[in-house]
């Protein structure tokens, strides 16, 4: 008798069984991450009703100072939810730690708080900040609050705190915790080097330093001061430390040449230099080359600060706010640093932070590695057929891979559709702001995550009836409201803003994010199109973005009669491009104000057949791409006629040629301008190219090197418009002009007739300090002439000697004194 074969019926009934256990297994899973997720849902909680107050942050550094990312997710993470408005100013004194420096940001601050409605409270980030304020605190802040953080001069955070209307906390680095473990680990050391600079804050650390000595009688207390050794002497000096030595750098941001080094910087010479551990207490450093520190928290340092401040605006008395010294701090140590000193990782505290530890394949998965084996089989089964339904699913609705929400497609059928009908609708577009800047500090993977988190959150919006939410583009949403159109107090508008502003939590850390909502009503009485309500959409979200950020704006009828006029301008733009004898340049006369001689011209563009003002088409060419065409024109015209100028005998002078920030598009310009010159043998000194900050903002990578392009053919720079922009002052620390010229508002606003004025006066100054000529336009009355060369102006502009003339009325002007 025959045994009947079940080898391959056990084979089915077993991946079955692999297959189902596997299934269970998920939807069990599943299940219980739902139960999760319902349990930790956000709470949305209701909108203040309380005026918004406004904080001014004062911070010692730069934008891109290395802790200061970390100080501002802590002061904004709070002020967001307590509905304060913040403004921030940078000091840069890691950069520019001169009295020079130090003057302009004073003058700067005064002007701007002069100008500006009254702070509520001031908040100031490090030991330059502080001792700014404690220097000008009754003449700038008055008895407004003021509460400062991450001070490493204990001495001088015990002063302020006793400042009438002052207080905060320390940046308390506890040496002792760090020289403890370091002695632990090397228990052979007899002395203890400390690596700091000569700032205030390295300064601050100096003292914390050695005020251990007594403590640790057995080991010398060392010092090395990075002011005091050029790089390479540095490098030296630490390559000659032995296992004899702790090693630790506090702050080296300084060297003797006053050169500037970030802390990865830092980390990564240290690394190629020491042959000892290198323990630190610089922030964002361990896992770039140092050992291991005690590192200050700034996140909770800057959260501290701002909720000290919400305390005060709510009505607490600020002497309720004794100096903080307990800010925590956490061990960081870097695993393959570890290893490479053959250090034993068991002496480290309980709780360190180790990073770049790798994991060995046994100790991750020795406890279930044979169960993993086969739930991941069944898993594989499982996700086989998940992947097969969802790509289904895609293909049938066309939704968004990343948030599996609708996409544009969808959202253009719904609204023609919607038109078709002839029902109310409303279409409501939501820009992200600032996903870039998560996904440069938190990782991509943290912006995928927020773009799909908020999808969810707009595709479960209750109690507002039959809608559509679409991801439009890479960081816009958009929603169709069917059957009804929105007013400007809706209360989906709220429910929206609620939505939106709750944190987003990845990693451990809380991220608010910034819209602006863009919203066209339909009332099915035109006949508008669908791609037409689209771009009535985007420019009122583009509208609420100017405005600020988390605005919301309705495209108006304004609006629509703004879009029409301006693409009627753009037409006759494209136009006047094409044709060779579109725009003529007029040429405005810069008069000498010691000798009344022609120091230059600056020239301006006209449009030559259409009546049309610069102040209205150039907006218009800068956003319709046509500048770099109109730039290059005018630069044209300019050369041609310094030719011409010259072949009729009239002597050349400098002249200025406007250059926008829209024209760095043009990526050859300044090639085309040395062709141009070289070819017309024009001497590139009397080209001066005028610029204004707005050059600088976003792109101040790009512009610097664009800067550096103009002067290697020998063209000098000049900024224009001074005066108008936020930070003017602080641009001259580091923009590479020879010229400044200072606009007329500032002019009009602080000149006044039998007057001096004393910060027109701190200007020229600071010019003139800072090796450059000052240039002042708008000057219109002889009263304003004598006053500017009573103060040894340079060189006056306006309509005073002459408003913009042609060419030919150039070579017979002379200038005159009424």
């Amino acid at each position: 008798m025959k045994r009947k074969n079940t080898s391959p019926q056990f084979l089915r009934f077993f991946l079955s069984g692999l297959a189902t256990a596997g299934i269970i297994y998920s939807v069990v899973m599943l299940c219980v991450g739902y139960v999760r997720s319902v349990q930790n849902a956000p709470h949305i909680p209701l909108l203040r009703s309380d005026a918004e107050r406004s904080v001014l942050f004062i911070s010692s550094y730069s934008e891109s100072f290395d802790t200061l990312s970390a100080q501002i997710a802590g002061i904004y993470g709070v002020f967001e939810k307590n509905n304060v408005i913040c403004d921030a100013e940078y000091m840069d004194m890691k950069n520019y730690d001169t009295p020079e420096n130090e003057e302009l940001f004073y003058i700067t601050l005064k002007y701007k708080l002069e100008h500006h409605k009254p702070y509520d409270a001031v908040i100031l980030g490090d030991d330059p900040a502080l001792e700014f304020a404690m220097r000008y605190q009754d003449e700038l802040f008055g008895e407004t609050p003021l509460v400062f953080f991450g001070i490493n001069d204990t001495d001088r955070a015990h002063r302020a705190a006793k400042h009438p209307n002052m207080t905060g906390s320390v940046e308390n680095f506890e040496f002792a915790q760090i020289i403890d473990l370091a002695l632990k680990l090397n228990r052979t050391a007899t002395s203890i080097t400390a690596v700091y600079d000569t700032t205030v804050s390295g300064l601050g650390d100096e003292k914390q330093f050695f005020a251990l000595k007594e403590r640790y009688p057995a080991v010398a207390f060392n010092a090395i001061k990075t002011s005091d050794y050029t790089r390479a002497e540095l490098g030296n000096k630490i390559a000659q430390l032995d296992n004899n030595t702790v090693l630790i750098c506090l702050s080296a941001y300084t060297d003797k040449d006053n050169r500037y080094h970030s802390i990865p910087e830092t980390a990564r010479f240290f690394y190629a230099h020491a042959k000892i551990p290198v323990f630190t207490k610089l922030f964002d450093s361990v896992g770039k080359g140092f050992l291991g520190g005690y590192l200050f928290d700034f996140y909770e340092a800057g959260r501290y600060s701002a909720q000290v401040v919400v305390d005060i605006l709510d009505g607490k008395d600020i002497n309720d706010f004794p100096l903080k010294t307990d800010l925590p701090s956490h061990f960081y140590f870097d695993d393959s640093q570890m290893k490479r000193f053959r250090l034993n990782e068991g002496l480290l505290p309980e709780g360190t932070i180790i990073v770049n530890k790798k994991p060995s394949f046994w100790n991750q998965f020795h406890v279930v590695l044979m169960p993993f084996i086969i739930i991941t089989l069944s898993l594989c089964i499982l996700l086989a057929l998940m992947y097969n339904y969802t790509r289904q699913l895609r293909a049938a609705n066309e939704l968004n891979p990343l948030t599996l929400i609708p996409n544009r497609r969808i959202v253009l059928e719904t609204v023609r559709a919607q038109i078709k009908s002839g029902i109310d609708f409303s279409i409501i577009k939501i820009g992200v702001d600032g996903l870039k800047t998560i996904n440069a500090f938190y990782t991509f993977e943290c912006g995928d995550y927020i773009l799909r988190e908020l999808a969810q959150r707009l595709k479960t919006i209750d109690g507002i009836g039959n809608y559509v939410v679409s991801h439009y583009s890479n960081e816009e949403f958009v929603l169709v409201l069917k059957g009804s159109h929105l007013s400007k107090n809706d209360s989906l508008l709220f429910l929206l803003r609620q939505i939106i502003s709750e944190p987003f939590n990845f990693a451990e850390n809380q991220i608010f994010i910034k819209t602006n909502i863009g919203i066209v009503n339909y009332t099915g009485k035109d006949d508008t199109t669908v791609e037409e309500y689209f771009v009535y959409v985007d420019n009122a979200m583009i509208a609420a973005r100017r405005q600020g950020k988390n605005k919301t704006m309705f495209f108006t009828e304004e609006m629509r009669k703004e879009m029409h006029t301006k693409q009627e301008v753009a037409k006759i733009l494209e136009k006047a491009c094409n044709d060779s004898d579109g725009f003529y340049v007029l040429y405005q006369p810069q008069v000498d104000i010691t000798t009344g001689e022609i120091h230059g011209y600056e020239a301006l563009v006209r449009m030559k057949t259409v009546k049309i003002f610069p102040s209205q088409f150039i907006p218009v060419a800068e956003e319709s791409g046509l500048m770099a065409k109109i730039g290059r024109i005018v630069t044209e015209q300019v050369v041609k006629q310094m030719v011409e100028w010259r072949k009729n005998g009239f002597p050349l002078r400098k002249v200025s040629i406007n250059y926008s920030a829209a024209q760095m598009a043009d990526k050859e310009y300044v090639s085309y301008l040395k062709t141009l010159l070289d070819k017309n043998d024009i001497p590139p000194s009397l080209i001066q190219i005028e610029i204004t900050e707005s050059l600088f903002m976003g792109n101040q990578k790009i512009a610097t090197e664009l800067a550096a392009e103009f002067n290697a053919i020998g063209i000098k720079l000049a900024l224009d418009d001074f005066g108008t922009g936020y930070s003017s002052l602080a641009y001259l620390t580091y923009i590479p002009v020879e010229t400044i010229k200072l606009d007329k508002s500032l002019v009009d606003a602080c000149l006044q007739e039998n007057k001096e004025s004393s910060f027109i006066k701190h200007i020229i100054n600071l010019v003139h300090s800072l090796d450059m000529k000052l240039i002042v336009e708008g000057v219109e009355h002889k009263w304003q002439y004598d006053i500017l060369k009573k103060l040894k102006n340079d060189v006056i502009q306006g309509y005073y000697f002459s408003k913009p003339i042609t060419s030919k009325d150039v070579e017979t002007f002379v200038p005159s004194f009424k």
